[in-house]
C-alpha cells in the first residue's frame, strides 16, 4: 500500500499549509498506530510537497517536521520507500535518519551529504591526530551504522554538497553492508574522496550513474569498464566526467552486453589518441535501446556515433536523445517527423535574443533550444524539392507535383526524442536538483493509496484511505536518476 501526503498547492508557503501538513501526519500516525494490521501493509510513503515546505521553514519548524515524519516512519514496520523528502545529512543525529535506519525492508535511500565540521579533526581523512578515539563521535562510523539493517536495500544515492564528507573506507564499507545493492548514483565528491581506486571497489550493479567526479581518469574508467562489476550493467550514465578517449566509451559498450540505456553528457568531444587507427564501426552495441548523447562542443564524437549507427552498430536502438546534435547528424538517422517543438519553446526562446537566437543557442544545453534547432532543420528541408512528378498525356503536361524534402531516414526504427526525464523541465537528464527542488510529477496507476486527511479525521476511512485506480500526483522518485 502507498501513502501520499498532499500539501495545499495554492498556498504552499503559508503557515496554514504547514500546519495542515503536520496535522495530516499526526492523524495518519495515530491511525496506523491504532490499526497495526493496516500499518504492516504500508510499503511506500510519498510526500510530494514536503521538500519545498521544509526549505521554506524556520529551524524550529524543520525540527518538528523531521520528528513528525520520523514517528510516521516508525509506525510502518515494513516500509520500503520514503519518496519526495531528502533533507541534508550533516553527520549528526536526527530522528528521521534513525527511523529509516531501523526499517529492515527499506529498498532505497538518498544521502545528500554536507560536511559542517573541520577536516583537520581527523575524522574524514583517516589521520589519527586525537589521543583518544570514540567510535560514537566518528562521522564515518556514525554514517556506516545507518546501513547495518539494510540487507534489502537496492537503490543508493550518494551526493556531496561540499568536499570532505566521505573517505575511501566510508564508501567501501557502505557497499559491503548492502548485499542486494543494484542501483547506485554517486556525484560531486572530491578527488581525494572518490577516485579510480574507489571506482574499482564497486560491486556488480544493475544501474550506475557517475557524475561530476574529478578524481576519475580515463585510465581508471577503462579498467573499471573491463571489470566483472561492469558486465551486468543495464543502465549506465557518465555525466560531466570529461572523458577524453573514445576508447573508454567503446570499452563500456563492448563489456556490458546487456546494457539497455546509456547516457553520456559532457562539454568536450572524446576522440582517439594521436596515431591511433579507428575501427569500423567506432562504436557498437547489440543491446542498447535508449541512447542519450550530449557532447556540447562539437568534435569528431558526433560524427563517429552517426557513422557507427549508419553502419549497423546499434541494431536494437529505438530512441536517441541528443540535445547537442548541432548539425542534425543523428536526427537524419531517425524516422522523419513533421513537428518536434512545443508551444512553450517559441515563447521561451524569443526572450533570449530574437535575430541572434541561432548563434546564441547553438551551444545552449536546453531542450527548448534543441527542439527549436531540430524544427528549423525540418522547415529548411521542406523548402527543398526532393522529387518532382510530371503527369503527361499524349506528350502534353497535364500536371506537376513536387514532393518536398524532409529530415530523417524512411524506414528507420529510431525515434528522435527531445523530452525530459522530469515532465516540464528544460533539462533532459534529471538530477539531484530536481529532487531537492521539491514538487511532483503527474502520474496514474493502480496501486492502493492512503492520503492523510484533514482536522478531526481519526479513522482510516476518514483519513482518506481508498482502493481505487485514479489520477494522482506523485513525487519525483530516485528511479528518475538512472
Amino acid at each position: 500500500m502507498l501513502i501520499r501526503l498532499p500539501a495545499d498547492k495554492l498556498d504552499a508557503e503559508s503557515k496554514k499549509s504547514k500546519n495542515k501538513t503536520a496535522n495530516r501526519i499526526k492523524i495518519l500516525r495515530r491511525t496506523l498506530r491504532e490499526r497495526s494490521g493496516l500499518a504492516k501493509l504500508v510499503r511506500e510513503i510519498h510526500v510530494p510537497e514536503l521538500q519545498r515546505i521544509y526549505q521554506q521553514s524556520v529551524p524550529q519548524e524543520r525540527s518538528q517536521l523531521i520528528d513528525s515524519l520520523a514517528s510516521l516512519v516508525m509506525a510502518c514496520p515494513n516500509l520500503e520507500k520514503l519518496v519526495g523528502f531528502y533533507p541534508t545529512y550533516e553527520h549528526e543525529f536526527d530522528r528521521l535518519t534513525y527511523a529509516l535506519s531501523t526499517r529492515r525492508s527499506l529498498k532505497e535511500r538518498a544521502w545528500v551529504i554536507r560536511n559542517t565540521k573541520r577536516r583537520d579533526s581527523g575524522c574524514f581523512d583517516g589521520k589519527e591526530e586525537e589521543v583518544y578515539y570514540a567510535s560514537y563521535s566518528d562521522p564515518v562510523e556514525m554514517f556506516l551504522q545507518q546501513h547495518e539493517s539494510w540487507l534489502n536495500l537496492q537503490t543508493l544515492v550518494l551526493h556531496a554538497q561540499n568536499t570532505g564528507t566521505m573517505n575511501f573506507r566510508a564508501f567501501i564499507a557502505t557497499f559491503r553492508q548492502l548485499p542486494n545493492l543494484k542501483d547506485l548514483h554517486i556525484s560531486s565528491f572530491g578527488s581525494d574522496e572518490f577516485n579510480d581506486r574507489t571506482l574499482l571497489a564497486l560491486p556488480p550493479l544493475r544501474s550506475l550513474r557517475l557524475q561530476d567526479l574529478h578524481g576519475l581518469t580515463d585510465r581508471g574508467l577503462l579498467r573499471f569498464a573491463g571489470s566483472d562489476a561492469a558486465k551486468g550493467l543495464r543502465k549506465l550514465s557518465l555525466i560531466d566526467l570529461e572523458i577524453m578517449l573514445l576508447s573508454v566509451i567503446t570499452k563500456f559498450l563492448s563489456t556490458a552486453e546487456n546494457l539497455k540505456r546509456f547516457t553520456v553528457v559532457q562539454d568536450g568531444s572524446p576522440g582517439l589518441p594521436p596515431g591511433a587507427i579507428m575501427r569500423t564501426p567506432a562504436l557498437s552495441s547489440k543491446s542498447i535501446e535508449f541512447l542519450h548523447w550530449d557532447i556540447l562542443v562539437p568534435g569528431s564524437a558526433n560524427e563517429d556515433l552517426a557513422s557507427s549507427i549508419a553502419a549497423g552498430g546499434f541494431p536494437s536502438l529505438r530512441i536517441i536523445r541528443a540535445p547537442s546534435d548541432h548539425d542534425g547528424l543523428l536526427q537524419n538517422l531517425c524516422r522523419p517527423v513533421a513537428q518536434i517543438t512545443q508551444d512553450s519553446d517559441h515563447h521561451l526562446l524569443s526572450q533570449l535574443g530574437g535575430a541572434k537566437l541561432s548563434s546564441f543557442t547553438r551551444y545552449l544545453r536546453t531542450l527548448p533550444a534543441a527542439r527549436r534547432a531540430a524544427q528549423k532543420r525540418i522547415e529548411e528541408a521542406r523548402r527543398r524539392p526532393a522529387v518532382k512528378i510530371v503527369v503527361e498525356c499524349d506528350g502534353v503536361v497535364q500536371n506537376t507535383h513536387t514532393i518536398r524534402s524532409y529530415v530523417g531516414t524512411l524506414g528507420s526504427k529510431i525515434e528522435y526524442w527531445l523530452e525530459p526525464d522530469v515532465p516540464g523541465s528544460e533539462d533532459a537528464v534529471a538530477g539531484i536538483a530536481d529532487l531537492l527542488r521539491g514538487g511532483a510529477a503527474s502520474w496514474s496507476g493502480n496501486n492502493d493509496v492512503c492520503m492523510g486527511g484533514g482536522k478531526g479525521e481519526a479513522s482510516a476511512e476518514a483519513a482518506g484511505c481508498f482502493h481505487a485506480p485514479r489520477q494522482r500526483c506523485a513525487s519525483i522518485g530516485l528511479e528518475t536518476l538512472f
